[in-house]
């Protein structure tokens, strides 16, 4: 039989498009197309002699057709079809299944192109797996697709797969893989085993571990609770000897010896990429073997359990496995979780800007690595990230150590590193996070940060463990939702949208969260991956979602928008709030080589967070606990805020959305509305003209302010969050925000936050004294003139109101040459008067009768 190219190559077309849609699959079938193109897989093969006689060469191409029929077989089965095919090809493919002589694949250089063979036969199986029936199942279903050729699989067929898969556990019966764990002394080792090689073995091993955990998962009932006593009345007899081949064989360090485990530790530190992703799978299939294998033992009704005594003289092997594999090697274990969870650490900053893309999705290229110097999804560097997430999960899952601020802050990190197609890693990582014992450390970071830090107080109060309870599962409720469910395009009505009624009533910013119908769009017709309607890989700032999305539009049939509340807002919020406190506090209060993931949030985003919170009324700061809250997590930011050295570092419109100064109208209604002049609210809202803002933003919030008469509900400078030097340094040289001041000035916005002690005169003081007064040149001279024009004649009509506020404005100087610089001031007016030498001359007299100079 000639192959070439040509023919591999059409075989993988055949395998894209049946991913890409089921009725493919079928029009293959009745066509028969699969089978002109996989009946390789059916003829009995030759002896493994014979194939390695034809010839590296023709070895290599025989490999490659093999592989891809394989795995264009693979589509076919996890839809459902040609799965009773399989027992027909069984006989054919039983050659790669069991272990050759690898001394001669050695020799004949084809071990790479067995093992690729050999490692798809065993990921078909495993996808067999997948349509068995549990194992204790009184009834074998089937499926419900009969009548469109689907099939299911029977535990009958499987024995002998099982059996031959142990042989490839059972490495000190394998040389070149006894030499390589160092089980035994090296003897008459033919060569060394290259990289290239021993990766290809690893891969092996690595696909029949994860057939096996997936047969095991498959023995183990649904509820253990319904079985009599909570124990099985008997076990299938390859469990314990997938068991006892684990000890035996040296996976774990069982004695004094070294342990595969530990090789393979090595193995993914030390060498290349591909090498460390082989050995990283190994380790996970090997992890989950094992915890299935004590599961099913700890819940067998053996005699060795009931009578320990008894067997006081059985073999070591014996006792481990009845004692729990995973019990025993604890130690080990922890050294690999720590290990791992140091490297995740260490290289997450390499990766995560590996395609960073907008709602458009990725661009051409940015797989494979385009624009990105540590490549794409594709690339080793992110598959090697991503299986290491995988391993983590299962680790943590199996360890149950208590939580550090070590395993938090790495199921953060891993949850940035995972994407399309992985959403249940995310979901194990929620379900490691948000249990009672790790908010209940999280708590106690909190108490230690508020102890340790200056500035800072213990709580008055303490949470109870029905709040434990409710705030993890309303955050483990909430980011499944927000993260992990499928976005749809939101449904046309047919109807107009009322932009008007949108801007009046929509809380939130349209741009920032997604308005997506996102009921569940996963589709059986198609095995691909799709990127365009998930959210996947994780933003940085996903952890802030639990107090940033609390408000929903709706459209009704009349085109109105309107707000609907989720029912749990507040519980979610307060919750989120006291996470980030949490996740926040840890970090803060302990030393680590490692960056947190939280650190590289923007301080940005964590003050547009908090805001955001505050959209849905004053829930939030109604509760005294979550009040208190807030108002640290503000004292928090601030303190960033007050070391950041660059002017203009508070970017909103940049980094969250360019239409930020929209979102700042409907907060600072909000705050006009319902907050009677809360301090908490006040301050965050006072953030909003922190000088480091950008112009355009502190100007939204400034107009909103005036226009909605409240800037005299901004608390005074002193009780701010930020330093006050903040608000008043650098003078403000915007013109529009000096025009600004100067017309709420005239237009009376500002006579209430002049007798109030509001930082928002103090604002308006500061900057309009020091441009006014200061040294003006060039273009803002005209500027300048204009704005004393404007305060003088709205002083020659509101003498009495703003005569005071006026005379603040002039004499706003401290320094020792007071009484000239007021002077000079005065003269000042004169000159720019034009027209109003009256006005400035009674006003001169009111500050002379006053004795201000």
């Amino acid at each position: 039989m000639e192959i070439n190219i040509c023919k591999i190559k059409s075989v993988t077309l055949l395998k894209v498009l049946a991913q890409y849609e089921k009725k493919n699959c079928l029009s293959f079938i009745n066509s028969g197309i699969l089978h002109k193109v996989t009946w390789h897989l059916y003829r009995y093969p030759n002896s493994l002699d014979q194939w390695m006689k034809s010839g590296a060469e023709a070895c290599k191409l025989s490999s490659a057709l093999l592989v891809e029929q394989l795995r264009l077989y693979k589509v076919f089965i996890r839809y459902g079809y040609c799965i009773s095919d399989f027992s027909n090809m069984f006989t054919s493919l039983c050659m790669w299944l069991s272990v050759p002589t690898i001394e001669k694949l050695m020799e004949n250089n084809v071990m790479i192109e067995y093992c690729a063979i050999t490692k798809e036969v065993y990921l078909i199986l495993e996808v067999l797996v997948c349509r068995l029936p549990n194992f204790y199942s009184d009834v074998r279903e089937k499926t419900e697709d009969v009548a469109e050729g689907k099939d299911t699989w029977s535990w009958s067929q499987f024995g002998s797969i099982i059996d031959l898969a142990l042989e490839w556990v059972q490495v000190k019966n394998i040389a070149p893989l006894t030499r390589l764990f160092n089980c035994q002394n090296s003897v008459g080792e033919i060569r060394s085993l290259q990289d290239s090689e021993i990766n290809s073995l690893l891969w092996v091993i690595s696909s029949v571990l994860n057939m096996l955990s997936s047969v095991l998962k498959a023995v183990i009932p649904e509820d253990f609770t319904s079985l009599p006593n909570g124990r099985l009345s008997w076990l299938p007899e390859f469990v314990p000897k997938v068991g006892l081949e684990i000890i035996k064989n040296g996976y774990f360090r069982f004695s004094e010896n070294g342990s595969i485990v530990d090789y393979l530790c090595r193995l993914r530190i030390e060498n290349g990429r591909e090498l460390a992703i082989s050995s990283t799978c190994c380790i996970q299939g090997l992890v989950r073997v094992v915890d299935f294998v004590d599961k099913l033992i700890q819940h067998a009704n053996l005699e060795i359990h009931q009578k320990p005594s008894k067997f006081e003289s059985a073999p070591e092997e014996d006792k481990i496995l009845a004692n729990g594999i995973l019990k025993f090697c604890a130690v080990e274990v922890q050294y690999s979780l720590t290990n791992l969870m140091k490297q995740i650490m260490n290289k997450w900053q390499s990766t995560k800007l590996v395609e960073i893309f907008s709602r458009g999705g990725p661009a051409p290229g940015v797989g494979v690595g385009w624009g990105a110097s540590d490549g794409g999804y594709w690339s080793l560097n992110t598959l090697l990230t991503q299986q290491e997430a995988r391993l983590l999960v299962d680790l943590l899952e199996i360890s149950e150590i208590p939580p550090t601020a070590q395993t938090l802050d790495c199921a953060l990190t891993a949850c940035l590193t995972v994407g399309p197609g992985n959403s249940s890693v995310i979901d194990k990582l929620l379900n490691f996070m948000f249990r009672v014992p790790v908010l209940k450390y999280l708590n106690l970071g909190i108490e230690k940060f508020l102890s340790v830090k200056q500035g800072f107080s213990p709580f008055k109060w303490d949470y109870e463990e029905d709040e434990y309870l409710l705030f993890a599962n309303a955050l483990a409720t909430h980011f499944r939702n927000r993260w992990l469910t499928v976005k749809k395009k939101q449904k046309s009505t047919g109807e107009k949208i009322n932009h008007k009624s949108k801007k009046k009533d929509a809380r939130f910013l349209e741009t920032i969260d997604e308005n997506m119908d996102e009921s569940n769009q996963e589709s059986l017709s198609s095995l691909k991956l799709e990127w365009a309607y998930q959210r996947l890989p994780l933003p940085t700032h996903w952890f802030l979602s639990a107090i940033s999305t609390v408000n929903f539009m709706k459209i009704d049939s009349t085109g109105e928008t309107y707000m609907e509340m989720p029912e749990n807002f507040l519980e979610v919020s307060k919750a989120g709030l006291f996470f980030l406190l949490g996740i926040e506090a840890i970090p803060a209060s302990l030393t680590s080589e490692f960056f947190s993931p939280v650190e590289c949030v923007t301080v940005v985003w964590k003050l547009h967070a908090i805001s955001v919170v505050l959209l849905s009324g004053m829930g939030v700061l109604e509760d005294e606990k979550s009040r208190d809250v807030y108002e640290t997590l503000q004292n928090i930011y601030g303190k960033i805020v007050d070391e950041k050295e660059l002017h203009k570092s508070l970017q909103f419109e940049s980094e969250i959305h360019k239409n930020y100064p929209t979102f700042i109208e409907t907060l600072v209604e909000q705050f006009a509305a319902e907050s009677y002049g809360d301090v908490l609210f006040g301050r965050q809202i006072a953030m909003y003209l922190h000088r480091s803002v950008e112009a355009s933003v502190r100007l939204a919030a400034w107009n909103g302010l005036s226009n909605a008469r409240a800037l005299e509900l901004l608390p005074p400078l002193d009780k701010c969050f930020s330093k006050a030097e903040g608000y008043l340094e650098p003078i403000e040289d915007d013109e529009k925000i000096l025009e600004a001041y100067v017309k709420s000035w005239v237009g009376g916005a500002l006579d209430r936050a002049a007798k109030r002690s509001s930082m928002s005169f103090a604002l308006v003081l500061h900057h309009l004294s020091s441009f006014i007064f200061g040294d003006v040149v060039g273009d803002m001279l005209s500027l300048r003139n204009k704005l004393v024009k404007s305060l003088l004649r709205d002083y020659s009509r509101k003498q009495q109101q703003h005569e005071g506020m006026l005379v603040k404005l002039i004499c706003y100087y401290n320094k020792s040459d007071r009484v000239y610089e007021i002077e000079r001031r005065l003269q000042l007016l004169k000159q720019i008067c034009d027209g109003n030498l009256a006005s400035v001359e009674k006003i001169e007299s009111c500050i002379k009768l006053n004795y201000l100079i």
